[in-house]
This record gives structure tokens, C-alpha cells and sequence, in this order.
């Protein structure tokens, strides 16, 4: 019976494919800084359904999906180390799923290319376990847009309920990729105009009102309705500023920059020129793939993962990114008709063009394993420098005498983004804008500076602490109560 079980594992790719995502997890594993501290928005994620940590401020640019996803070890344990193993083998398991969605559609080789394609990059390997939604995004793309395309062969309960629930995944996630997805889908159903895209139609349907229902009844408990979510929401992403080329630096690994318009982030620089050849040649492959898969299966269909794909590139094109991970459905969607022309090339060529053709495929891989990996460990370090730079502020805030009831807030001069961060390790709430003594609510205030502007009004008198070895950050804490308590009088007096 196990043996042919075993048998039929392997011959359906399920078994190859399984052991490409536990390869990923363990390099996952094994090459990741598991025990940093959380960054900003991993703070903000975690401490949403955490038993042990302030809630940090949520802005409606935020799903909550990612805090459902880590919900079972945030709520048992305050452990870093714990949450992100939990992740990386997660990831492994979404890896296994997402690819095996299309199985039915691809020749099995095909699927475990394409799965050890996108589980091979760089940043796929970096945002593995961390607390970030986007590559469970990516994830539910790959399943949806295989289901979707089942669905179409052949109507059957079990795929329409799992494309419903694979949208509605993706939709918790982050929603506006949800829909930016959904759309090439909805209106290749509109071109086909048959019995069964009508019903794939439902299921996608169904999902989005999963995902968007949540949204929309979010939006109404705490931004004043979808309108002012939506206002919040552009402000958040850098307003609507269209800059495709902005995007090609980020995938070169350029640096961010704020620039004159509060909100709005720039890249400069080309880190990793040579990466955007690889890039390049990933797209040339996947447009390779798209041409073969055409002759069998029609232009519309074969079409999807590109289009799909470039939606979500022109997605991020607008609301000006600083970062790789938004791409990440982008590059999971064209790794299907990548690994469809890699294996064209190797397999249906022959003589000479096949060995160059094997050269190339070997040369391609290469490069993702070795140099991607190189950018890895630089970009891992240099979030472990980061985790160090927020974990010494929240010591630093400890030998100040600062312990929960307490809330951190920055000042009304230069920003310190490491502020929330060091409230979460330091057990205390955050607030964006602590402009009067009243909204503190009992708590002992902590104001994170950086620069030598001046601190709120209330916190001028108050000793200033240099938070050394971190770039000039200055703090202002709360003096005990005996220190206090004629200041807090003197300034309610006033106000």
C-alpha cells in the first residue's frame, strides 16, 4: 500500500515537488538570522493578536492576514526564534501548495523547475521568516492562477471551492493585489463566455467578497468607511506617482531615499547592475514559454501568468515601492512559463544548439544559486544590523528606567524609525503623534529623536539621553513621578 502510494507520489511530481520545498525550507533554515528582533512592520503585524505585546498603531494600508497567518505562536509565545522557524516551514508547505495547484496543467519536471525557480531567489529565501505578507501573496497568486485555469477545463466542486479560497487568501494578504490579479482572469471569463469560466467567474467572485468584506467592514470600524481608506491608503503608499523605472532599481537592489514630498520614497543607485541581465533573461524564458504553451492551449490562456504578472509590476509602478518584496507575485507568476521554455530548450533541441542550450540553462541557475545567494547573505546581514541597531535602543531605554505601563512616540522633529521597533522590545505601546501629556493615559512617556531638533513642548525639560553608537538618536524619558508630577500640573495648567 505505501509502496504505491509512494509510486504514485512520484509519478504525479508530487514527490519531487515535496522535496524541492523541504530543500527550500532547510536552506531557509540554515542561512536565515532567525533570532533578530522585529523590524518595523514585523512589530506592527505581530502585536495584533499577540497575548504579550502593546498593539502597535495599524494604518490602512495593513491586511490582516499576515497577523491571522502568525496568530497560532504569537498568541503562546513572545519567542522571535519560535515565529520565524514557524514561517520558514510554513513557507516550505506554501511553496509545495502553490506549484501543486497547476498540477494537471504541467508535466511534473515543469512544476519542480519552476517551483526550484522561484524558491531559489534571493529574496524569496530573505522574506521566508520574516513577518511580511508578501510572499504569501505570492503564493496564493501561483495557486489561484492554477486553479483558475482547472477550473476552466472542467468544472468541479473541489477546484471552484479551493480558487475561492486561494483568492480569498491572497485577498487577506494584501487585497489590492487580490483584485489586481483577479482582473486578467475575469476578463479572459468574459472572452470565453463559456459554462465553466462562468463558474470560475463565481469562485473569484466569492474569494474577492471574502477578502474585500473584511476590508470594508475594517474601514468602516476605523477609518471612517472605504473612502477614507482608500485616502489613507494613498498617503501611506507614496501617493500616484508613476515611475516603472523606479522599480527596475529596486530589482538591482537600489537603495531607498525619502525625497521632497513627505511619504514618497525614491531609489538611487544600481547596486547589482548585472543582476537586471538575469532579471532579463527570466523574462526572455517566461515569453518562451508563453509562445510554446499558445500553439495548445490558445493565446488568452497561454497568456495569463505574463499578464497577470505585469499587472501587479504596473501595480507597484504607481505607489512609489522601496522595496523587492512587492515584486514577489510578479516573479512567482512567470516562473511557470519560465521552467515551460527552460525545459523546451534542453529537451527539443538538439547537436550543438543543445549543448549551448544546456550551458545556458546551467549558466542561468548558477547565477540565481551563487550570485542571488551572495546579495542573500549581504541583505540578511544587513537586516541583522538593523535588528542589533533596534535591540541596543530598547537596552539603552531599560537602563533609563523605562518599563511598561509606557508608550514611545517620536518627536515633531526629524523622524526615528527606530522608535516603534525599540517600543515593542522595550514592552511598551507606540504612538505616532504624542502631542499632549493627556493621550499618554497614565503612562510613562519615552520621546525618540534623531537630529538635534527639539522634542514636544512637555518634553523639553526633560533630561535628554544620547542613545550612543545609534547614528545620533537622542531620547527623552519621563522622570518618575516624585520628578514629575508639578511639570505634568504646570502643563495641563496650561494647556
Amino acid at each position: 500500500m505505501l509502496a504505491r502510494l509512494w509510486s504514485r507520489a512520484y509519478a504525479t511530481g508530487l514527490l519531487p515537488l515535496a522535496a524541492v520545498a523541504v530543500a527550500f525550507m532547510a536552506v531557509v533554515l540554515a542561512s536565515s538570522p532567525l533570532r533578530m528582533s522585529f523590524g518595523w512592520d514585523e512589530a506592527v503585524y505581530a502585536s495584533q493578536i499577540s497575548q504579550h505585546h502593546p498593539l502597535m498603531p495599524w494604518g490602512a494600508e495593513r491586511a490582516r492576514g499576515m497577523p491571522l497567518l502568525t496568530a497560532p505562536v504569537a498568541m503562546l509565545t513572545t519567542s522571535v526564534l519560535a515565529l520565524r522557524v514557524y514561517l520558514a516551514v510554513l513557507a516550505g508547505a506554501g511553496l509545495f501548495l502553490a506549484f501543486a495547484a497547476w498540477r494537471s496543467l504541467r508535466p511534473p519536471r515543469v512544476l519542480v523547475l519552476a517551483a526550484a525557480l522561484f524558491g531559489g531567489l534571493w529574496t524569496t529565501q530573505l522574506y521566508a521568516p520574516l513577518v511580511f505578507p508578501n510572499l504569501w501573496t505570492a503564493f496564493g497568486a501561483v495557486a489561484s492562477l492554477g486553479l483558475f485555469l482547472r477550473a476552466l477545463r472542467k468544472t468541479s466542486p473541489g477546484v471552484l471551492v479551493m480558487l475561492g479560497v486561494a483568492v480569498a487568501f491572497t485577498g487577506l494578504m494584501r487585497p489590492v493585489d487580490a483584485a489586481a490579479l483577479c482582473l486578467p482572469m475575469a476578463v479572459t471569463v468574459i472572452a470565453k463566455a463559456g459554462r465553466h469560466s462562468s463558474r470560475a467567474l463565481i469562485a473569484l467572485i466569492g474569494g474577492l467578497v471574502i477578502a474585500f468584506g473584511e476590508w470594508a467592514a475594517e474601514a468602516f470600524a476605523y477609518f471612517g468607511g472605504p473612502t477614507g481608506r482608500l485616502r489613507e491608503v494613498g498617503r501611506a503608499g507614496g501617493g500616484s506617482h508613476f515611475s516603472p523605472w523606479n522599480s527596475l532599481r529596486i530589482i538591482s537592489g537600489g537603495n531607498d531615499s525619502s525625497i521632497a514630498v513627505p511619504g514618497i520614497h525614491a531609489t538611487h543607485g544600481w547596486n547589482y547592475p548585472w543582476l537586471l541581465l538575469w532579471w532579463a533573461a527570466f523574462a526572455v524564458l517566461a515569453i518562451l514559454g508563453t509562445w510554446l504553451a499558445h500553439r495548445s492551449q490558445g493565446v488568452l490562456i497561454a497568456a495569463l501568468p505574463l499578464a497577470c504578472a505585469l499587472v501587479i509590476y504596473l501595480l507597484y509602478s504607481f505607489p512609489v515601492r522601496d522595496n523587492v518584496r512587492y515584486m514577489l507575485p510578479a516573479w512567482a507568476l512567470i516562473s511557470v512559463p519560465a521552467a515551460d521554455g527552460l525545459t523546451w530548450l534542453y529537451q527539443e533541441t538538439r547537436g550543438r544548439v543543445r549543448v549551448l542550450a544546456a550551458a545556458a540553462a546551467v549558466a542561468f541557475v548558477g547565477v540565481e544559486l551563487i550570485y542571488g545567494h551572495a546579495i542573500l547573505a549581504r541583505q540578511a546581514n544587513g537586516l541583522a544590523a538593523l535588528s542589533a541597531t533596534n535591540e541596543r535602543a530598547a537596552a539603552l531605554l531599560a537602563k533609563e528606567g523605562v518599563h511598561p505601563p509606557c508608550v514611545v512616540t517620536s518627536g515633531p522633529g526629524p523622524f526615528a524609525v527606530v522608535s516603534e521597533p525599540a517600543a515593542f522590545d522595550s514592552g511598551c505601546s507606540y504612538q505616532w503623534s504624542l502631542r499632549h501629556l493627556y493621550q499618554a493615559k497614565g503612562r510613562q512617556i519615552v520621546v525618540i529623536m534623531d537630529g538635534n531638533g527639539l522634542p514636544w513642548s512637555y518634553a523639553v525639560a526633560w533630561r535628554p539621553h544620547r542613545l550612543w553608537g545609534l547614528n545620533g538618536l537622542v531620547s527623552y524619558v519621563e522622570p518618575p513621578p516624585h520628578h514629575y508630577s508639578h511639570h505634568r500640573h504646570h502643563h495641563r495648567k496650561r494647556r
